[in-house]
């Protein structure tokens, strides 16, 4: 984003009759027990004071706060940003909004300024801490006993403890409920009619999955273009096996390197194990389609042409020609597969239509969402945040991506009605629900004709896990 000097800041207070004040420079929170990774060299309001643009701006738009809390959550949410900065209460300014992220902020395109520029027309400081991805909610938990909550809380899928952490969105008095947001991302993040984690419809911010390929592979064996095949309507799944076997063939090594062991169950529309939907867990093992999916699963792997091991770094070097993975990979300033995305030879092009199947279904990595902790001490500044945060327009989607064919593909991706989510730890990161990683690791070493075996010695198992869930939902208040 374009920087604003330090000259125009001053001229822009005089041109509004305000008293000229310096920017302000960042200033970083002293809480000990965690650390500040926002920086940018622009200037940027502390958490008492607002620099002169800030308050310029804020004193043009920001409503009374006469106004009532009803008044300003039926504006808040609507329509364009400065709509939206319109309805802000002034009590906001000076306050500080605190984000609890696995990912630091330097991997998101144009982040510092994003969030510089959030500051400046708000005089909301915001502090983007970083936390540990597998021990996420170990250290949410500790934080929200501890009386240190922090405002936004990121989630991924459906994690029945992470809700528990959380207040519904209501709580924030901002108005979630209309066309700006993702009303099917919030309706899957719904429990007993309260929800508890939003994004924004058409979003840079979210993790649908695709195929990745190596240009440079294909062009050397000589296959047809996947993007290409894509755009014309013929990137079908036999298409896609027979450069699998072909390319197996050619190495005599897999071609496709899976990032979930059971991706054809998900293809075929299962969340893996268990289900999550309406606000209630499931039994994926009970549906007809189990034995099937997890068959093929199994045939891939027997066959040779699926690794499961999440080798980024040997698809980076040529020893596979697929990966299907997050399109967060895809962002310029993300670290994963920079060789490839540095040279422009990084290919993404959606999931193939599983053949003889009327539903397409469009695999989620991760479901991007964010909620509010219990105990936030200023949810309704990070509603504000999350408007300004989330909103596409926030970001240049042209540089946002490492290549116009990967922007193509996320948009398509994020259209898609059928979203997968697959519930790998319902009971957080790294603690799967007991027994699904038993019948998980099961499922992974099974032979295609022990998979009715396996899944019939796990049913009962997964009934009670399921059970459990269940309760745990029925407890939220």
């Amino acid at each position: 984003m374009k920087k604003i000097s330090r000259f125009l800041c001053v001229i822009l207070a005089i041109g509004i009759t305000l008293s000229s004040t310096a920017c302000s420079s960042k200033k970083t929170s002293s809480e000990p027990d965690d650390s500040t990774v926002v920086s940018s060299s622009e200037p940027v309001s502390s958490e008492n004071e607002t620099s002169s643009e800030a308050q310029s701006s804020q004193d043009k738009t920001v409503s009374s706060d006469n106004k009532s809390s009803a008044q300003q959550s039926t504006v808040a949410a609507k329509g364009s940003w400065q709509n939206v900065l319109k309805s802000m209460p002034k009590s906001l300014r000076g306050t500080t909004v605190e984000i609890f992220h696995w990912n630091p902020q330097s991997e998101l395109p144009n982040g510092a300024q994003v969030i510089t520029k959030f500051q400046q027309q708000t005089g909301i400081k915001v502090n983007w801490k970083v936390a540990s991805y597998d021990n996420y909610d170990v250290e949410l938990q500790a934080r929200v006993a501890a009386g240190k909550s922090p405002d936004i809380v990121l989630f991924q899928w459906m994690n029945v403890n992470r809700v528990k952490l959380c207040q519904p969105v209501s709580a924030a008095g901002f108005d979630f409920n209309n066309s700006d947001w993702d009303s099917e991302l919030m309706k899957y993040y719904t429990v007993k009619g309260k929800t508890y984690a939003v994004n924004m419809k058409n979003t840079l911010l979210n993790r649908p999955a695709a195929i990745f390929y190596n240009k440079t592979l294909i062009e050397k064996y000589d296959y047809e273009d996947p993007y290409t095949l894509w755009k014309q309507g013929k990137w079908t799944e036999s298409k896609f096996m027979e450069m699998c076997k072909d390319f197996k063939r050619t190495v005599n090594g897999p071609a496709w390197c899976v990032s979930k062991y059971d991706v054809w169950a998900l293809l075929t529309g299962l969340q893996s194990e268990i289900s999550y939907k309406d606000g209630k867990y499931g039994n994926n093992l009970r549906d007809k389609r189990a034995i099937k999916a997890w068959q093929r699963c199994a045939e891939l792997y027997q066959q040779g042409l699926i690794d499961r091991s999440w080798d980024s770094n040997g698809f980076e070097q040529g020893k596979y020609l697929f990966f299907d993975t997050s399109l967060m990979y895809t962002r310029t300033t993300q670290p994963y597969f920079s060789t490839l995305k540095s040279s422009g030879t990084l290919g993404v092009v959606p999931f193939f239509p599983v053949a003889g199947q009327s539903t397409q279904y469009q695999l989620m990595s991760e479901y991007e969402a964010y909620g509010f902790a219990k105990g936030a001490k200023n949810a309704k500044g990070a509603a504000f945040f999350l408007r300004y945060y989330l909103d596409p327009a926030s970001y240049d989607a042209n540089t946002f991506f490492c290549s116009e064919e990967a922007k193509a593909v996320y948009e398509y991706a994020m259209k898609q009605p059928n979203r997968i989510m697959h519930n790998r730890n319902p009971l957080g990161s790294g603690n799967s629900a007991s027994p699904i990683s038993e019948v998980r690791l099961a499922l992974q070493e099974a032979t295609p004709e022990q998979v009715p075996t396996v899944l019939n010695t796990y049913m009962s198992a997964v009934d009670a896990a399921v059970a459990d869930l269940n309760k745990r939902l029925s407890d939220l208040p």
